[in-house]
């Protein structure tokens, strides 16, 4: 059904590439596939073939390309975030006016911001009525190519809006998971390393000849005088000044005590601390990494391709053929 159907619309082959990463998938594939493709016919040698029936003149271009958008998974709790793709593809016949859009996406979103005809031009619900599988008006397809035209250029932005929303919060829920698993970690306080062991010299014993051990003794006499002395004259000291008393010193501030104590350990205890990392903790900040990495690829890839888009079509109008 699918080739029948690309087949009637004249879809560009490479239309096929921007399929293959969607569906449902045991395993990402193509996750950071995208890109802007795009065919112009406009000269009288190079047009296709004219069918008068279909609106089709034979002057036309067409391109695709495809965007990628945060979206939430599920409205549960907890809640769980998805980067969601979309392929979009579009035939413009530029002397008809006739626009043949083909959109593909995983839900419902674009179909019923389409739907939305409230502010859309009647050319624009002409778009929204072909992309939504709706026959078009009678009237609204002899309208001006000039305001066709036009119609194609808003759902374009459509798209682009689309493109650049809920990154923001994408990523802040990102950041309150890593905050998470990683609070009660910065939240230790390390003990400093006791300083080093100074082992004494060992002791060398000798025999002292007579008169070594007659100098030896009367120096050990003389000290032993002077700290007689010493002793006295400070008890009598004592006596006379009373020594100051000194307050015990504060103690010492806990950093991150509250947060520490909150997830159940001490956190001037490292030992207990180191106790409740595991390794479900390390595999999903790796997970996490992975995914704020990949936002900043998705992002950088939406904006090449909205530029690409923004450049054919300022090339376009500019080509004297147009």
């Amino acid at each position: 059904m699918l080739t029948l159907i690309f087949t009637y619309l004249q879809v560009m082959p490479v239309f096929l590439d921007f399929l293959f990463p969607l569906g449902q998938q045991w395993f990402p594939q193509d996750l950071y596939y995208s890109g802007f493709r795009y065919e112009v016919r406009l000269t009288e040698y190079d047009k296709s073939p004219g069918i008068a029936k279909l609106n089709r003149s034979g002057r036309n271009f067409q391109l695709c390309y495809g965007l990628k958008s945060a979206e939430i998974a599920n409205s549960g709790v907890p809640q769980e975030w998805s980067v969601r793709h979309s392929a979009l593809h579009l035939y413009f016949d530029i002397s008809t006016g006739y626009a043949n859009w083909v959109l593909v996406k995983g839900n419902d979103l674009l179909r019923k911001r389409l739907e939305d005809l409230q502010v859309l031009t009647p050319f624009a619900k002409r778009v929204a009525h072909e992309l939504c599988g709706r026959p078009s008006e009678p009237k609204a397809s002899t309208g001006k190519v000039s305001e066709s035209f036009a119609a194609s250029l808003r759902t374009h932005l459509l798209f682009c809006d689309w493109s650049a929303e809920n990154w923001r919060w994408y990523l802040n829920f990102l950041d309150d998971q890593l905050q998470e698993s990683t609070r009660h970690w910065t939240s230790i306080i390390l003990e400093s390393s006791p300083a080093p062991r100074v082992t004494k010299p060992p002791t060398v014993h000798r025999k002292l000849t007579g008169l070594e051990s007659t100098h030896t003794q009367a120096i050990a006499d003389a000290t032993t005088m002077n700290k007689n002395k010493q002793t006295t004259t400070n008890k009598s000291s004592q006596t006379q000044v009373s020594s100051p008393t000194h307050s015990p010193p504060p103690p010492p501030l806990s950093i991150g005590g509250d947060i520490g104590n909150s997830h159940g350990f001490t956190p001037s205890d490292p030992s207990e601390a180191y106790e409740q990392i595991s390794y479900d903790d390390v595999q999903k900040i790796e997970s996490l990494r992975e995914k704020t990495g990949s936002v900043l690829l998705h992002l950088e890839m939406n904006v090449d391709i909205t530029q690409e888009l923004e450049d054919f079509y300022e090339n376009l109008i500019k080509d004297p053929d147009f």
